[in-house]
């Protein structure tokens, strides 16, 4: 069950995109509209959806990769309190958080580690077993030990990210 989940969930983009066109599809055919102009509507809502999606997809940016979960250990015990982001390219929601994760990198700078990984990649489902993450995206908080202390799903709390950094930096 749960890759069927994560299947919709890591492509939620082109889930809904592909259901939204269905969609306008029955209406068109129910509405009794000229092949001609059925034809053009969905090939400009077709042409709209690819566009958007590569308008809002962010640009690449240098990832952290890691070749073993023995490396990805040592970067999380590295004594910085740390975010991991787990995302897909093609995930609608983690494209809409990806404004408030950049937000949230110019307010903390380097005290806070953020660590993206791509829950579609062979690492990222190994990392994402571990913690048993099923949906994109999911924000997990790891103190400088590389103890988990938070997790998010879907939207990350902002206010409640930076009560937790500000404790961390406190302690440390």
């Amino acid at each position: 069950m749960r890759a069927f989940i994560r299947f919709f969930s890591f492509r939620s983009y082109f889930v809904f995109a592909a259901a939204i066109g269905v969609c306008l599809l029955v209406l068109l055919a129910l509405g009794r509209v000229a092949g001609g102009v059925a034809a053009a509507v969905l090939a400009v809502y077709a042409a709209g959806a690819v566009l958007l999606h590569r308008r809002l997809r962010p640009p690449p940016r240098p990832r952290t990769e890691f070749d073993a979960l023995a490396a990805f250990d040592r970067v999380l015990q590295e004594g910085r309190p740390t975010l991991l982001e787990f995302y897909s390219d093609d995930c609608a929601v983690c494209i809409a958080n990806r404004p408030l994760i950049e937000g949230l990198e110019n307010e903390v700078g380097h005290g806070l580690q953020i660590l993206r990984i791509n829950a579609k990649d062979a690492i990222g489902l190994a990392v994402a077993d571990r913690y048993r993450v099923t949906f994109t995206p999911t924000y997990l908080l790891f103190n400088g030990r590389g103890e988990k202390e938070e997790e998010f799903v879907f939207v990350i709390n902002l206010p409640r990210t930076l009560y937790w950094f500000n404790r961390q930096v406190g302690t440390a």
